[in-house]
């Protein structure tokens, strides 16, 4: 996804999402194995797009019924 965008944007923030791409995204893997959350920030003219990651703590599980 972040490729995808990253496409349309501006040289200077595609430089810094293909970075994310390269290998940024290897911090915000370990902030999460911290329970930390983690970001992505792009900004296009007067938008800015933010992906959030949050640590899940628990999920409840499903019961699955197959008839």
């Amino acid at each position: 996804m972040v490729r995808t965008v990253a496409l349309s944007l501006d040289p200077d923030e595609v430089e810094g999402a293909l970075s994310w791409i390269r290998s940024g995204y290897i911090d915000d893997i370990e902030a999460l194995n911290r329970n930390q959350p983690c970001a992505v920030d792009i900004s296009y003219a007067d938008t800015r797009i933010r992906w959030t990651v949050r640590p899940v703590v628990f999920l409840p599980m499903v019961d699955l019924v197959i008839a």
